[in-house]
């Protein structure tokens, strides 16, 4: 096995379409022509994105793509297009050398036993199987009042409430053009935030939050609704946690589940160098 960058994915084509025929391998990052462009075939010219070859006796046994962000010491696998067992332990051991001490977060499908044992294995940190919901279009008619864009006024708010465990903290979310973030407001107060997408074709829910358990489902309906008024015409998705009360939330906006696409998020500590 050798590991090397890539710049031309042509002579992978044929690899990558039959790998990902097959539903237990499929990389749900690329599962439509959309997302097929935008996360692998942009990727090689892409700034803070890697693509690695993995090659047994000079033919292709693993395709990856990395977005490396050394400020914070983090590497995230966004797609695997493999079908061995020694193609992945390859690719582990080169995100060892390379990225020595990062947090690595790995997207992949949930029915892909080969990477999922692998990483049993190395003791890294699974987070609830998550399906893919996309807006479709009707949404019913619900009152969004106390509802608006975050505003300088409430960025203090917005901030102490916000979920800290994440990439996307809330500090980087003001910064970063391609958000939209909208608050619920009531009496003067934040009861609620919304962050999601607002640059693309097809938008995606990031993060969502209610201060009071109580009103969770309210809030949470309202805010959703003005993000879909203002994202006309395009699109918008999600992914949430598998059989739980957060789907029902989404389709009670009018989104529906893809069942097909799947992903599970896991976290592993990369080994510092000795």
């Amino acid at each position: 096995m050798h590991v090397e960058k890539i710049k031309d994915l042509e002579p992978w084509m044929d690899f990558i379409r039959e790998v990902n025929s097959d539903p237990e391998l499929a990389s749900p990052c690329i599962c439509t022509p959309y997302y097929f462009e935008r996360n692998l075939l942009m990727a090689v010219n892409r700034p803070g994105q890697t693509v690695i070859g993995v090659f047994q006796d000079d033919e292709p046994a693993g395709l990856f793509v990395f977005i490396v962000s050394p400020d914070d010491q983090n590497v995230e696998m966004k797609v695997d297009v493999c079908r061995s067992a020694e193609a992945y332990e390859a690719v582990i051991e080169y995100m060892q050398k390379e990225y020595a001490g990062y947090q690595a977060d790995f997207v992949f499908n949930p029915a892909n036993r080969l990477l999922t044992d692998l990483l049993i294995r190395k003791g890294a940190a699974f987070d609830p199987v998550q399906v893919r919901m996309v807006f479709s279009g009707n949404c019913p008619t619900i009152d969004t009042k106390g509802v608006e864009v975050l505003s300088e006024r409430y960025h203090e708010q917005y901030l102490a409430m916000h979920t800290r465990d994440v990439f996307w903290t809330g500090d980087k979310v003001i910064e970063a053009d391609k958000f939209r973030v909208l608050i619920g407001v009531e009496n003067g107060s934040v009861a609620g935030y919304l962050d999601v997408t607002c640059k693309m074709g097809e938008n995606e829910v990031f993060n969502l939050q209610v201060k009071d358990p109580a009103r969770e489902a309210e809030w949470s309906r309202k805010m959703l609704t003005k993000a879909l008024e203002m994202n006309r015409p395009n699109g918008m998705m999600v992914l949430a946690n598998e059989d739980t009360a957060e789907v029902n939330l989404f389709e009670s906006v009018g989104f529906k589940k893809v069942p097909e696409q799947r992903y599970v998020t896991v976290t592993w500590i990369l080994p510092a160098r000795k």
